[in-house]
């Protein structure tokens, strides 16, 4: 009884210290001004002989980045910037940290995402992470496979509707996901149940993906094996500076792989 109410202890301090989840409290909390958000113009959507669109979650984002070059999509458009045939780049990046696959799918109802998704030769796309974690804080007191499974059928609905919706802008570009890995692997290793619940996400995410014709699944759970290979980020979720770099290398292998003319 003594271990499992430290492994539950621990997995409340990690939720608890993960921005996108927060552990409502008996007190309201006191109201936010209202700051209302606007939308840039949509002649403001950047342009370029080569255009890539970032859309999804943190790690898209690039959050644990120290050096602020935007994660694995700086990593990738450096890359991309070194070759004789590209002459320009643009970047535009509407991944958002926390975003689950019901925030994307409202996301890709924007109007400025819906044009930048027309204009892209490059879509790049990291989702599923946040879903798996709600699962985790709804069921901290009883984690069993169970739930996992259940909230994956909705996962693997949303993530079609989600590629459906961007061929519908744009039936060209290339799409690149970037798989799923174990955030829990090294703060909480009794949870080990979690790699198996990723492995099944990142195979039927995998199927998805192969069957879009244009997309390539880019793997990464096996980049967070070892705890000594030191890839994670201060707060042992997301990747670090070092951690994005090898994705970056991986997602721009991808990229090359079916198109050699680039």
């Amino acid at each position: 009884m003594k271990k499992i109410m430290i492994l539950l202890t621990s997995a409340l301090v990690l939720l608890a210290g993960c921005d996108q989840f927060t552990f409502k409290s008996q007190e309201p909390a006191p109201k936010k001004a209202e700051v209302k958000k606007t939308e840039k113009p949509l002649d403001e959507v950047k342009k370029a002989d080569l255009t890539i669109t970032g859309i999804g979650d943190s790690l898209t984002a690039g959050v644990g980045d120290d050096t602020k070059n935007g994660g694995y999509v700086g990593i990738v458009k450096n890359k991309l910037s070194g070759l004789e045939s590209t002459n320009s780049i643009a970047v535009n990046n509407y991944a958002v940290h926390g975003n689950q696959t019901t925030d994307l799918i409202k996301k890709l109802d924007k109007k400025e995402v819906q044009n930048a998704l027309k204009q892209s030769d490059i879509i790049l796309l990291t989702i599923g992470g946040n879903d798996i974690m709600k699962v985790v804080k709804e069921n901290v007191f009883n984690l069993t496979l169970q739930p996992f499974e259940r909230e994956q059928t909705g996962y693997e609905q949303r993530l079609a509707a989600i590629l459906l919706t961007i061929r519908q802008y744009n039936p060209d570009a290339k799409i690149v996901y970037s798989g799923l890995y174990n955030p829990f692997k090294f703060v909480l290793p009794q949870l080990s149940e979690i790699d198996l619940v990723v492995a099944k996400w990142n195979e039927a995410a995998k199927k998805l993906i192969e069957a879009d014709g244009n997309a390539e699944f880019v793997p990464v759970a096996d980049l967070y094996q070892e705890k000594d290979d030191g890839l994670l980020y201060k707060d042992a979720f997301h990747p670090n500076t070092q951690g994005y770099s090898l994705i970056g290398e991986r997602v721009f292998e991808a990229i090359m792989r079916k198109d050699g003319s680039r």
